[in-house]
C-alpha cells in the first residue's frame, strides 16, 4: 500500500486568509458606506459600525428611528406626549421609497393640522439591508475570487 502526502506550507494558507481578509475589510467598508447613504438625509443620522470576526464583516446600527424606517412599522396610534394636540403639515411625502437605496428632498405641504391623536396607517419598509445585500454579495464574491487569484499565481 502507498500512500501520498502533500504539505502545504503555511505561509501559503496564512496568504490566502490575509489576501481574504483584505477583501472582506474593503468589501465591508463599501456596504457601510452604501448604509450611511441611506441615512444622509436623517436629521438624527445613525452611526453604523463594523464588526469584524474570522470570515465575516457584520455592518449594524443600534438606531431605533433607522430600524423602523428599514423594517416598516405596524398601524399605531400617535398621541401628543407633552401637549394638548399634535401638529403636523396637511401633506407630506417621505424621502425614501421601498425597494430604492436613493433619496428625495421629501416633501411637506398645505395648512397645518392639529389633532389630540392620529391613526398612523403604517410605514413601509425600505428593506435596505436586503437591497445592499443583494448588491454586495457579487461584489464581495469577485473581490475574494481575485484576492485568491493574486496570492495563487
Amino acid at each position: 500500500m502507498s500512500s501520498v502526502i502533500a504539505i502545504i506550507p503555511k505561509n501559503v494558507l496564512t496568504g490566502f486568509k490575509t489576501a481574504v481578509d483584505q477583501a472582506l475589510e474593503s468589501e465591508g467598508k463599501r456596504v457601510k458606506a452604501a448604509f450611511d447613504s441611506t441615512a444622509s438625509d436623517f436629521d438624527d443620522k445613525p452611526t453604523f459600525t463594523i464588526k469584524s470576526s474570522p470570515g465575516q464583516r457584520e455592518i449594524s446600527t443600534t438606531h431605533k428611528i433607522y430600524g423602523f424606517v428599514n423594517n416598516g412599522t405596524a398601524p399605531h396610534i400617535i398621541s401628543p406626549l407633552t401637549r394638548l394636540f399634535l401638529a403636523f403639515p396637511g401633506f407630506s411625502r417621505p424621502k425614501t421609497r421601498p425597494g430604492q437605496l436613493g433619496s428625495t428632498g421629501g416633501h411637506t405641504a398645505g395648512p397645518e393640522v392639529f389633532a389630540r391623536q392620529v391613526h398612523h396607517p403604517g410605514t413601509k419598509a425600505r428593506k435596505f439591508d436586503k437591497i445592499i445585500a443583494r448588491e454586495a454579495a457579487p461584489l464581495l464574491a469577485r473581490a475574494i475570487n481575485s484576492a485568491v487569484g493574486r496570492v495563487a499565481r
